[in-house]
């Protein structure tokens, strides 16, 4: 099953589609909620690099992350040790 729940103005400009991200997956939903709620993450790279911020928008690659001053970081999801939520709305 594919997520047609997902809001288009979520995923990136790349030419991404919905279909891109299957919604079978627990780990899609439960981060496209995050974006939605604009949660804070916390995200461990597997060369031991951590970002903290919220997720703009996630593709079958990568993870966009926007820390506080605004800067946004590309995560490749090969390279992700682990997500953590850090706060809720």
């Amino acid at each position: 099953m594919f997520l047609r729940l997902f809001n288009r103005d979520l995923l990136p400009a790349c030419g991404a589609t919905v279909a891109d991200l299957n919604a079978g997956i627990p780990s899609v939903r439960r981060l496209q909620k995050g974006i939605k709620d604009r949660e804070i993450f916390e995200i461990k790279l597997s060369t031991g690099d951590t970002f903290v911020g919220q997720l703009r928008w996630q593709d079958p690659d990568c993870l966009c992350l926007t820390d506080a001053g605004g800067q946004e970081s590309l995560l490749w999801r090969s390279a992700i040790a682990f997500i953590k939520v850090k706060s809720h709305p």
